[in-house]
């Protein structure tokens, strides 16, 4: 899953009591329904006139709808008869300036500007390039003046411990902080700057085993299934909006480098107990303990290895949203180097008391300078549906929105205009548009 395209929630319902004076909110039902049906949809984004983009990942596609949500035009193609080409891989929409949008070209390494209707305008080469390869795996924005602001993943800090008197083995353990930095690059002079931090932990911890030589000779990694982190922003007026996992509260940056800080925002914290804490790790054993024996069983014992290290990769896409590399090909699998893999889990008692309030990429800009978070708990969603916490301009709290059944958000328009996806019986998905006020 990639957290700038699409995130997918785990909403754990609150053994508290509803707090019934928080104002809640149901979603209407849709207004409009696209007749075109789509692989997914990533995202939405309202340009002028009421006109649409779609971002459709897994087609690898970029329609125009109409404001009826009829399909308008194909702006981007994966086809190989496509005038302009989508790439091979999803990829993020990002709202630029007014109605233009940026689009990772990641070939040519820069951003394309699609302009309202549908045209490709320009093209806009990064100060840092290495940063265009992040969109793919980072939330990003643009601030009021245009620049681009993303959250690169913080680089690990190997540390060797002396070598083994009685091997010569070496572990390397790779300590990844627990904090990330949100950078802005700036256009206009060329340059990078830290604008904020998070809170981010990795969800793995990893050592690395070598010999004399160098060579790996054993991989351990652990998996650590729920953590604390923030999630963040870009308001529509280029404000930046970072969500505070430890006791939820909204902190925010105004364009012109001043911060504002909210007050706690009402919450239904639930509590973890020890029971569910080794029913977690113990249900997580068994998820990495069947992929393997399933893969093994079927492609054998060297295929299973390389399974187990996707596996690790996929642990740490649940945590961090890090899309995963495509299969392994047999050519790949059979070139595997041989060296012993572990796969642990936590122990349950290194678990948080309390389920972490936030789920990567849980935070989200509306059209009308609102932030929409999505809890990872809500006394108000047992049924399953979505809840929001809409939070205004000030960092204050505004209501609460529960949608429709089966239904999320995939994008905003002004004036309260809130577009769902919704998956059909075949599989196939459609954009709908209602109003939340």
């Amino acid at each position: 899953m990639c957290a700038a395209l699409s995130a997918v929630f785990i909403t754990i319902p609150s053994s508290a009591t509803a707090q019934t004076t928080i104002p809640l909110r149901e979603l209407p039902p849709a207004e409009k329904l696209s007749p075109e049906k789509f692989q997914n949809v990533f995202a939405v984004r309202q340009i002028g006139d009421g006109k649409v983009l779609v971002n459709d990942g897994v087609r690898m596609r970029l329609s125009m709808l109409d404001a009826e949500l009829k399909l308008s035009s194909i702006v981007l193609d994966s086809a190989s008869t496509a005038t302009a080409k989508y790439g091979n891989r999803a990829t993020p929409i990002i709202a630029y300036l007014g109605d233009s949008t940026f689009f990772p070209d990641f070939d040519s390494r820069v951003l394309l500007v699609i302009d309202p209707h549908g045209k490709i305008a320009r093209s806009v080469a990064l100060p840092y390039t290495n940063h265009l390869s992040q969109l793919w795996i980072s939330a990003s924005g643009v601030d009021g003046n245009g620049n681009l602001v993303l959250r690169p993943n913080p680089p690990t800090k190997p540390k060797n411990s002396a070598p083994d008197p009685s091997t010569g083995y070496t572990t390397v353990v790779n300590n990844t902080p627990d904090s990330a930095a949100i950078v802005r690059d700036n256009f206009d002079t060329r340059k990078v700057d830290t604008i904020a931090r998070v809170q981010y932990p990795s969800g793995m911890r990893n050592e690395i085993v070598r010999n004399g030589d160098g060579d790996m000779v054993k991989s351990h990694a652990t998996v650590i299934p729920l953590q604390n982190q923030d999630v963040w922003a870009m308001l529509s007026d280029g404000t930046l909006a970072v969500v505070r996992s430890h006791d939820y509260h909204v902190d925010l940056r105004r364009t012109d480098g001043t911060w504002q800080s909210g007050e706690k925002l009402p919450f239904d914290w639930k509590l973890l107990t020890q029971a569910e804490k080794q029913r977690l790790v113990d249900s997580t054993r068994r998820m990495i303990d069947t992929q393997v024996q399933e893969v093994e069983n079927r492609d054998g014992k060297k295929a299973a290895r390389y399974k187990k290290t996707r596996i690790i990769q996929t642990m740490a896409s649940a945590t961090l949203g890090i899309p995963l590399p495509p299969e392994a090909t047999k050519a790949q699998i059979e070139a595997f180097a041989d060296y012993e893999i572990v796969l642990d889990v936590v122990i349950a008692s290194q678990l948080p008391d309390y389920y972490p309030a936030l789920s990567l990429g849980a935070a989200n800009a509306d059209a009308d300078g609102n932030l929409w978070i999505l809890p990872a708990t809500s006394s108000n969603g047992n049924d399953g549906r979505l809840v929001y916490d809409v939070i205004d301009n000030n960092a204050k709290f505004v209501t609460r929105v529960r949608l429709p059944a089966q239904r999320s958000i995939a994008g905003f328009g002004k004036n309260g205009i809130v577009y769902l996806r919704y998956r059909e019986p075949d599989g196939q998905w459609r954009v709908e548009r209602t109003r939340w006020r």
